[in-house]
């Protein structure tokens, strides 16, 4: 059938649930080889017989997975009849994300984490970086001898903010940062693993963190209870 060339015309209709752009449920004969632009030049047209006047582009779903190629193609590969109506949802298409900020390091960045309104970065330049969330740099910590793969929040309040990296020295660090001082000391230094430390991963009770490692261990650390002394942790064993 020249149908399923790609040639000759389908029946579909078009619903939504944003009701602002519903258009009417009549079905309209296409070319089987429509296009995502064509179907939003015709629901657009739709559109402004209906008085609107607001120019929308759409995304589109056919049984509940998004159009990205010709309408024909998309029906074939999926093994969809070709002899019903087919029913074509269309959704508001959400502009893709801009960058509001950017936070410039002198080397590779190779981890982030958030928590509330600050952000952690560990960098192959061995440093770790806090800033705020509106990209305001607030402090430089060093301390590792390799660059930093990991970095996890464990806690902050408005005086205290405690968090973990994790280095290719095969270490990982906590650290607790002095907001009001604006300066951050080692407080507990974690060893055990006998290659690079790629991952850091706090539990939600903050009291645990585990860490992965290229010796093939992952490994279980306390990370509440914080002395003031720096000290080497080892690992829980159970």
């Amino acid at each position: 059938m020249e149908i399923q060339t790609g040639e000759g015309q389908l029946q579909i209709n078009f619903t939504t649930k944003q009701i602002q752009y519903a258009v009417s449920d009549t079905p309209y004969s296409v070319a089987a080889n429509i296009s995502t632009d064509e179907l939003n030049t015709l629901v657009g047209t739709l559109l402004k017989e209906s008085g609107s006047r607001k120019t929308v582009q759409f995304d589109f779903l056919v049984l509940g997975e998004f159009l990205r190629s010709r309408l024909g193609n998309h029906l074939k590969e999926r093994e969809i009849s070709f002899e019903d109506t087919i029913e074509i949802e269309y959704v508001e298409k959400c502009p893709p994300p801009e960058p509001q900020d950017c936070l410039f390091h002198d080397d590779w960045v190779a981890s982030v984490h958030t928590m509330d309104k600050w952000i952690l970065t560990g960098c192959y330049d061995y440093s770790i970086n806090i800033w705020t969330t509106k990209g305001k740099h607030v402090l430089t910590v060093s301390g590792h001898s390799a660059p930093v793969k990991a970095v996890a929040w464990v806690s902050i309040n408005d005086k205290t903010g405690v968090f973990v990296s994790a280095s290719q020295d095969q270490s990982a660090l906590i650290w607790e940062w002095n907001i009001e001082e604006n300066s951050a000391k080692c407080v507990v230094a974690c060893k055990g693993h006998e290659r690079s430390v790629e991952s850091a991963n706090v539990s939600p009770s903050a009291e645990l963190f585990a860490t992965g490692s290229w010796d093939t261990l992952l490994k279980i650390w306390s990370a509440g209870k914080i002395d003031k002394v720096v000290k080497e942790l080892t690992p829980f064993r159970f």
